[in-house]
């Protein structure tokens, strides 16, 4: 066979994640670069908490599996859902036959890796979230599920980290570790002149996604009533009645409920700055990654995150952004209007975060190493090489 041949070759590839499929800001970024492969042939196999979908459809080149339904997407009795989700997933795949099983954080990847010890199909493990940090983990718990996970870590053959901050020290096996950035596509080719510029236009604060107080979205509405001539742009979930009242009484916040993907990302050229917040009483928070910031470097827009972020090094002596420390209204204050009397500066740290994307953090480039990952788990020459 001739490696043009062998290029060609079709490669099944089983998608396994705790949820739908859809919906999530990674899900729907790692789902359109698999499609681009004609020679992909994919499937999904995941968890319909609502009820709402068919347990077998085809959408889009991809071949949906709903094999477990029900249980919603929080509370107490999800305890006793994921284990139950965790076994039927490893006997579903134990009768499969797959060529790799690319497998979405920790309660997927268990059952993946188990059964790969009975078929040895290849694994590839993708942590979006490490779940011995997560802060409603009880401490107790954490050493045996750091310990569950690094067993995981061993069986598969290779795992994507959204960020280097992800790659703990106490971590082994560290050739395994791709970093595939929460980047997103370029758009700012689709946007016209008039919508980019910032001429003229009222000072405009962007917040989306988890709309909630540990995102830092309580401090923000709280320093915009000191800052009266202040914007906001808010689109994404509300889970706390505090919030959305704060949010409706506040004339200045147009809040735009959940947006799609694409949306989101031109609402950055709506705005003059994006924040982005995370509590830092937990460790997983402190290593924050957030796909935002991708977003606004695309946008030639600056950041503004909180001081205690690992990463917040990193945007200071890139001079993308601005930093201040969380749980301190009064600093984020003279922060924010540091930033409107200073558009100057606020739009050199934009253009020096569209310099960074272009060079290497956009998806584009990610998608590069995608591809080449897959090659490696499968010592196939797919499409790209």
């Amino acid at each position: 066979m001739t490696e043009n041949d062998n290029s060609q070759k079709v490669l099944n590839i089983m998608v396994v994640g705790a949820k739908e499929g859809k919906g999530s800001a990674h899900i729907d970024k790692f789902m359109p670069s698999l499609k681009k492969k004609s020679n992909y042939k994919i499937t999904y196999v995941g968890w319909d908490r609502s009820k709402k979908l068919p347990k077998l459809y085809e959408e889009d080149k991809v071949a949906y599996k709903m094999i477990f339904r029900g249980w919603g997407y929080g509370g107490k009795m999800l305890m006793f859902a994921l284990p139950v989700w965790c076994i039927r997933l490893f006997f579903f795949l134990l009768f499969q036959k797959p060529d790799i099983v690319i497998a979405i954080d920790l309660d997927c990847a268990f059952s993946a890796a188990l059964s790969k010890v009975f078929t040895r199909i290849p694994v590839l493990y993708i942590i979006l979230d490490t779940y011995a940090l997560r802060p409603t983990i009880p401490p107790f718990l954490r050493s045996s599920i750091q310990f569950v996970d690094n067993w995981v870590m061993k069986k598969s053959d290779n795992i994507i980290v959204p960020d280097e901050t992800r790659i703990l020290p106490e971590y082994k096996q560290k050739e395994k570790f791709t970093v595939i950035y929460n980047c997103c596509i370029d758009i700012a080719n689709t946007i016209s002149p008039e919508r980019k510029s910032r001429e003229g236009k009222p000072f405009t604060v962007l917040a989306t996604g988890r709309l909630m107080s540990n995102r830092g979205v309580g401090l923000l509405l709280s320093a915009a009533e000191s800052i009266p001539d202040m914007h906001m742009i808010m689109a994404g979930d509300i889970q706390e009645a505090s919030i959305s009242r704060r949010i409706d009484a506040n004339k200045n916040v147009k809040f735009l409920g959940r947006v799609s993907l694409e949306e989101s990302l031109r609402l950055c050229f709506d705005s003059d700055v994006v924040f982005t917040f995370y509590d830092p009483c937990s460790e997983i928070n402190r290593r924050a990654a957030s796909n935002k910031w991708s977003d606004s470097m695309m946008a030639s827009r600056p950041i503004l995150v909180n001081s205690e972020l690992v990463k917040a090094d990193w945007i200071k002596k890139s001079n993308i952004g601005y930093c201040c420390p969380y749980n301190d209204v009064n600093a984020l204050i003279k922060c924010l209007e540091f930033i409107m009397n200073n558009p100057e500066d606020a739009r050199e740290k934009g253009e020096n975060g569209r310099k960074l994307f272009l060079e290497g953090y956009n998806w584009e480039k990610m998608e590069e190493r995608l591809y080449l990952v897959l090659d490696n788990c499968t010592k196939n020459k797919i499409g790209y090489l």
